[in-house]
């Protein structure tokens, strides 16, 4: 795959993977536990040793896309020097800015990367991301 073809598909899954997620959207419920009576993760449980590879989506909310997602993450890695992560959340409190802001630091996006990081977070309940 080209290098312009390979950023033209993660520009293409970006743009409809909130969308995408948010076919299943349910209600945050207040109390940290889904609407489907699941706990919600703490952000803190997301950081990469449990999750070392560029996508974490603990409940698979991303099925087959999952895996294509890190395909291109690992090709924006490999051909353009992008440490390029995606994290599913699910009801996250507070804002999704500072969520993301502390995922960001948490999972040291970028950090071993010539070019940089760009972390995309979404919050498929809420309907968030960022």
């Amino acid at each position: 795959m080209t290098r312009l073809a390979n950023v033209a598909t993660m520009i293409a899954a970006l743009v409809f993977l909130p969308s995408l997620l948010s076919c299943n959207r349910v209600e945050p419920q207040p109390d940290g536990v889904t609407k489907a009576g699941d706990p919600a993760i703490s952000i803190e449980a997301l950081g990469p040793e449990a999750f070392p590879g560029p996508v974490v989506d603990p409940k698979g909310r991303l099925g087959r896309l999952g895996q294509t997602v890190e395909g291109l993450a690992r090709g924006w890695r490999r051909d353009l020097g992008i440490d390029f992560q995606t994290v599913i959340v699910e009801g996250p409190p507070g804002r999704i800015v500072d969520v993301a802001d502390q995922l960001f630091h948490l999972r040291k996006v970028g950090e071993t990367a010539p070019t940089g990081g760009l972390l995309l977070v979404v919050d498929p309940e809420g309907g968030r991301a960022r």
